[in-house]
């Protein structure tokens, strides 16, 4: 079983009800490609951590894209 920080079982708060509220069945995947693409355009920063949970709030209120170029 694939488990992460970005999955809604990990939370007992109201992240738990955000990430569930994603509307897209493949969310991970969602939230890897937003960070992914992120990491490639701004190679001299990389991955900072708790980038994930930004990413979920962005994806509650942009598409994909938005919440790339916002990021």
């Amino acid at each position: 079983m694939d488990t992460g920080r970005s999955d809604p079982n990990t939370f007992i708060w109201e992240i738990h009800e955000v990430i569930l509220a994603l509307d897209t069945t493949d969310y991970k995947q969602t939230i890897m490609d937003v960070i992914s693409g992120f990491c490639a355009r701004n190679s001299s920063i990389g991955y900072c951590q708790g980038m994930n949970y930004i990413t979920v709030w962005l994806l509650l209120f942009m598409t994909k894209e938005q919440a790339f170029w916002t990021l």
